[in-house]
């Protein structure tokens, strides 16, 4: 059935619901797609590029980002000497600090963040060698909700690590919802999201029969 195109007034086939057709609708997704760019020019190299504006607004600085790494090296190299650098502790404080503060943040996180008083590696470091740190030990929030600071965190083992992670779990727009676990009519203890999984399984049928 013919339909008049919003767009171009023309009478034309297409399927789908859309009031317009799809030559207009690909015209319009190419314009949608072209993004305004701004030239900038670093200061220290001097190197000139195109960078997308909204891009720009986010980050607010005109060093490239290769320029403002070792800006970032040179200021952990002027507080922190090449010793601790290159402990393991300073790895988990990267790490951690990293997680927090990466983009990906709300979907595992939520609102968690590290306490002011860790925000200097060396009370972290005091810290962890009177907590008794290892090698192979990691780093684990006691309570889930509350943020990392001394009073909730202690070093576990990676075992221990991921028998306290309750799977499985969804994730939502402010804060993660873990699932509860329920009992089966054939007195299974199965997550509340693998509930309907379980009772296709021959486990299941064997259970109801010998009870």
């Amino acid at each position: 059935m013919e339909k008049t195109c919003s767009i171009c007034n023309e009478k034309k086939i297409w399927k789908g619901r859309q009031k317009f057709c799809n030559q207009c609708s690909y015209k319009k997704y190419k314009k949608n797609k072209k993004r305004k760019k701004t030239t900038i020019k670093c200061p220290n190299c001097n190197i000139i590029r195109q960078v997308r504006t909204d891009f720009y607004n986010k980050r607010k600085t005109d060093y490239c980002s290769k320029c403002s790494y070792l800006d970032r090296l040179q200021t952990y190299k002027s507080k922190y000497p090449k010793e601790l650098r290159e402990t393991d502790i300073f790895k988990r404080w990267t790490g951690m600090k990293g997680r927090c503060n990466s983009k990906d943040k709300k979907k595992w996180y939520g609102n968690i963040s590290v306490c002011d008083e860790w925000l200097d590696f060396n009370n972290f470091y005091k810290w962890s060698i009177e907590n008794g740190f290892r090698k192979d030990l990691e780093i684990d929030r006691i309570d889930e909700t509350k943020n990392y600071c001394p009073s909730n965190c202690q070093y576990i083992t990676h075992r221990e690590n991921t028998l306290k992670i309750k799977k499985p779990f969804c994730r939502s727009k402010d804060k993660i919802v873990f699932s509860k676990k329920i009992k089966c009519e054939c007195g299974c203890i199965v997550n509340k999201y693998s509930l309907l999984r379980h009772k296709r399984t021959e486990k299941h049928l064997y259970h109801l029969k010998t009870s």
